[in-house]
């Protein structure tokens, strides 16, 4: 998406304008496609290259015109600003022409970049509490600024804190920036690749509204019908896309499924509570949903199904069969220890939840300023202990796409396993836990996770 803005000094006619906006326009592109993961400043030096080249190409270089080439301000350092001047050819004094043109790279996503916690203070923003082994093949980012004895924070608590049993953090290829500080019940490898003192992140995601007030992009059935299948072995129910107010949510055990299929759900008030108490979660495509055989085939015991009817899908990101959910919570009220707003208790084939790559967009269009959020926890969520979302069990837990709860904390505990062959995870909450035995790799791979949209005018 490309911006415009026009100054003129004096009476210049508008043709000189059009002979340079075209050209201004494409070195904007050009730069902006040249924005890494990094960001624009990281990438500055390549950036100014692209569209300097692209101005070049296009007969305005710098023998006939002044180019200023810098990142825009705001964008998330993800946008190009091209600012083109030129005398212009007129009778009497000469007149300047400036244009400018900014752009910014759609496809930009977080850089590298697994976990954010956002709270700027707390004492275990990342908690390792007890017996954890994690892996990351993206970046953390801890916010919090919280070190030992400082703050309301004990001997042994900081902004990364580990406690009880052995805590493990494997880095690859990537680093833990931390604000403040990490204890040293944290075993942090390779060497180096914890850093502290790092400079805090802006939410990365804070431009795009709320899926709720998007009442043009999302579907709106009320409380929609949830069908089951059942026979002598087992349950399953199945949803379909809309706004949950008033239905209460099968809460499922084992030997029973839930099946999201594809499209964006949204959950409000009692509905909100969404619990898997053994059984399995997971998305599916409408087709593949029709019966009991059918959702057990497809959820898979192990992973075969699963990866072939939605995994694959994904990778090809064509074609005209949608795959995958978000579930947007709308603001839950009544949690408590007992009653989480959300509490997936893997056993068995456990959790296996894929991000939409159609999200509420047509189907057959490949993006959507959504596409990639798998669960979005309203700005309003409330964040006392007790309001956590919770993903705990003994199963093997398969989640795709991007967990995003600015206010949001978020429990990962019971010996859950993240997968790291088939599955991403990409988290932006105010504060993580993982307890109680907890293994999870969070596999990298920015196709999977939300992107960075476009969202208004800059000025």
């Amino acid at each position: 998406m490309l911006f415009r803005s026009l100054v003129i000094d004096g009476g210049v006619p508008l043709a000189t304008f059009g002979t340079m906006q075209d050209p201004s326009d494409s070195a904007a592109i050009s730069g902006a496609n040249a924005v890494t993961n990094l960001g624009c400043q990281a990438s500055i030096a390549a950036v100014q290259s692209a569209a300097q080249a692209s101005l070049d190409r296009n007969n305005w270089g710098s023998s006939r015109a002044t180019a200023s080439i810098m990142c825009a301000d705001g964008w998330n350092d993800r946008a190009v600003k091209v600012r083109l001047s030129a005398e212009a050819g007129v009778i009497g004094p000469q007149q300047t022409i400036v244009v400018d043109s900014t752009a910014i790279n759609t496809s930009a996503r977080i850089g590298n970049t697994s976990v954010i916690t956002l709270d700027s203070s707390n004492c275990r923003s990342l908690y390792l509490n007890g017996t954890v082994n994690l892996t990351f093949n993206g970046g953390v980012q801890v916010d919090s600024s919280a070190v030992s004895k400082t703050g309301g924070c004990t001997t042994n608590q900081a902004a990364v804190t580990g406690k009880g049993g052995s805590n493990y953090v494997t880095m690859n290829g990537a680093l833990m920036r931390i604000v403040g500080g990490v204890t040293t019940a944290v075993n942090a490898t390779p060497a180096g690749s914890v850093v502290t003192g790092a400079a805090p992140v802006p939410d990365p995601f804070v431009a795009p509204p709320e899926p709720s007030a998007q009442p043009g992009l999302f579907p709106q059935t009320a409380d929609p019908v949830i069908t089951t299948y059942t026979s002598a072995s087992g349950t399953a129910y199945v949803l379909t896309p809309g706004i949950y107010r008033t239905r209460v949510i099968p809460q499922v055990n084992s030997g029973t499924y839930l099946v999201f299929t594809p499209g964006v759900y949204q959950f409000f008030g009692e509905a909100e509570a969404v619990k898997n108490s053994g059984g399995t979660f997971c998305t599916l495509p409408s087709s593949s949903a029709t019966s009991l055989a059918a959702v057990v085939a497809g959820c898979g015991s192990g992973t075969t199904a699963w990866e072939g009817v939605c995994a694959t899908l994904a990778a090809q990101r064509q074609g005209a069969t949608p795959c995958g959910a978000m579930l947007f919570f709308g603001g839950f009220t009544t949690c408590t220890a007992t009653n989480p707003a959300i509490m997936l208790n893997a056993s068995g084939t456990g959790i296996n939840l894929m991000r939409p790559f159609y999200s509420g967009a047509a189907v057959g269009s490949a993006i959507s300023p959504y596409d990639g959020f798998l669960f979005w926890f309203s700005r309003n969520h409330p964040a006392p202990k007790g309001c956590e979302a919770d993903i705990h069990g003994g199963g093997t837990s398969r989640i795709s796409g991007t967990i995003y709860g600015p206010t949001a904390n978020v429990v990962m505990d019971g010996g859950g396993s993240g997968d790291s062959g088939n599955a991403t995870l990409q988290m932006v909450v105010q504060n993580l836990e993982f307890k109680g035995g907890s293994t999870f790799t969070f596999q990298y791979d920015g196709r999977e996770f939300a992107m960075l949209g476009l969202y208004g005018l800059i000025e």
